[in-house]
């Protein structure tokens, strides 16, 4: 791993390093000194700094998650944005965590599979977030028809989709070392997955309608 040059200020570049490989390796497997040598600086200035690794990985937490955020108030809210664009959006999203997404996407990986016991309450937080978020989705597509049961089960049966396409995927080109899904497979799964559900969850609320009607 590239070592970062000394323009950042010591305790930028052992966060920024700090960043890059706690979402490769995770809590566990992360030492202070991989950090430091990425970041070249000495162990001293993490205690200085931060108190120590697991005050620092709290403090990558906020930092991503601080980013994620202020990226996404940068759009427009999402009560400004069709429903079934948001639904293909976090389809491409969830395509793109299962071949190993963006940092946050492996930080929380990482808490799932690993759990550090360090930052529960920043993890729990952010897969809430996103799942309500999802959900609303859901149901805005239904037009607000659907029990919560039955959103939660689109819920399901969408991120099953997404695991199933990403898996046949691989196992296609599972002798070809190093192959990389292409992001036109990845957009063009995401179509399929986004006009597949909305058409079963407009289906299944119709359905639903039509039960309590009699």
């Amino acid at each position: 791993m590239p070592q970062y040059k000394r323009t950042a200020s010591t305790r930028d570049r052992l966060l920024q390093a700090a960043c890059e490989i706690f979402s490769i390796k995770g809590f566990r497997d992360t030492t202070v000194a991989d950090i430091c040598d990425v970041a070249q600086a000495n162990i001293a200035a993490v205690n200085y700094h931060f108190g120590n690794k697991e005050k620092l990985y709290r403090e990558v937490w906020s930092q991503v998650l601080k980013t994620y955020e202020e990226g996404g108030a940068a759009t427009p809210p999402r009560s400004e944005i069709a429903a079934d664009d948001l639904l293909y959006g976090y389809v491409v999203d969830r395509l793109t965590w299962l071949l190993g997404g963006d940092q946050l996407e492996r930080l929380i990986r990482f808490e799932v599979t690993q759990p550090s016991g360090h930052v529960d309450d920043l993890r729990d937080a952010a897969l809430r977030s996103t799942q309500q978020h999802f959900l609303d989705v859901i149901q805005r597509i239904a037009g607000g028809g659907l029990s919560p049961d039955n959103v939660q089960l689109c819920c399901t049966s969408i991120v099953s989709q997404c695991r199933a396409l990403m898996m046949l995927s691989q196992l296609d080109h599972r002798s070809e070392e190093g192959y990389v899904v292409p992001g036109a497979k990845i957009r063009a799964f995401a179509r399929h997955v986004t006009t597949f559900s909305i058409a079963g969850i407009k289906a299944l609320a119709e359905h639903e309608s039509a039960g309590a009607e009699r």
